[in-house]
């Protein structure tokens, strides 16, 4: 009697039959399967931040694009009215005039979602789009250049100027190069958005790791185009002050 891999013995009925040669045990114990759960938690542990940290590298892409669109709008704007940069119908930061809003909404094309980071989701609401009691909008970047109230000394920090503090034409050669950025903002020296029922909601589009202050800022300038900068060139003291204090801004805003 052939029985390939397993052994012959006297079955029952006194005729051979055959019976495996392996008698070992099937399956995990409890301690293999904590192991392999234990491997699989590192593992995760491991990758996780460095999707996490893809993901928001790729937000930061997408919001610096965005920036250049709306910060070559502005410049097409200049080009077609005298050189002169647009007033944006706002003195106050990242509000803006619906009219200006629209013209490059509908003119230059930059879409409602262009007009908001995409790290900081939260701003990109219809109540900010199109502001209820007001015709204004508040976006999710600063618009710098074309309003004389900056040039104010209530406004910036400057001690002593001699040129424009912002460009109001493109042919200026002003203190701050710069033209759009993110928000970096403190309102009551928060970086978030005290008061807001949303707590999410918050006055930095790239927060750190830690969640707590700025990362970074994309800015865009009058040249047309647009640096990532680090939080450490913009963050010790504000550039421009508003509400006696209660909401200042953070920017670099000059072309390394």
């Amino acid at each position: 009697m052939h029985c390939g891999f397993q052994e012959i013995h006297r079955g029952h009925d006194g005729l051979p039959a055959c019976s495996a040669l392996f008698t070992g045990r099937m399956g995990f114990t409890l301690i293999e399967l904590l192991v392999v759960i234990a491997i699989i938690a590192i593992l995760a542990g491991l990758l996780i931040p460095v999707l996490a940290q893809a993901k928001e590298r790729s937000k930061r892409i997408t919001c610096n694009n965005a920036l250049r669109q709306q910060t070559l709008a502005v410049i097409m704007y200049a080009d077609d009215n005298q050189d002169r940069f647009a007033q944006d119908g706002d003195v106050d930061p990242h509000w803006v005039g619906r009219k200006f809003r629209d013209i490059l909404h509908d003119q230059y094309r930059i879409e409602r979602s262009q007009f908001y980071c995409p790290s900081n989701p939260g701003w990109n609401r219809d109540d900010f789009w199109t502001w209820p009691s007001e015709p204004s909008a508040v976006l999710g970047y600063v618009y710098y250049v074309g309003e004389p109230e900056y040039e104010k000394t209530s406004y910036h920090s400057v001690k002593t100027v001699t040129k424009p503090i912002f460009a109001s034409k493109t042919s200026d050669q002003p203190y701050y190069s710069i033209v759009w950025s993110d928000i970096n903002r403190k309102h009551m020296n928060s970086w978030f958005r005290p008061g807001d029922p949303n707590p999410l909601i918050r006055g930095v589009n790239h927060f750190d790791r830690a969640g707590k202050s700025p990362d970074g800022s994309n800015e865009g300038y009058i040249d047309g185009h647009v640096a990532w900068i680090p939080a450490r060139k913009f963050v010790a003291q504000p550039k421009l002050v508003f509400s006696n204090g209660d909401l200042t801004l953070y920017f670099h805003g000059r072309m390394d």
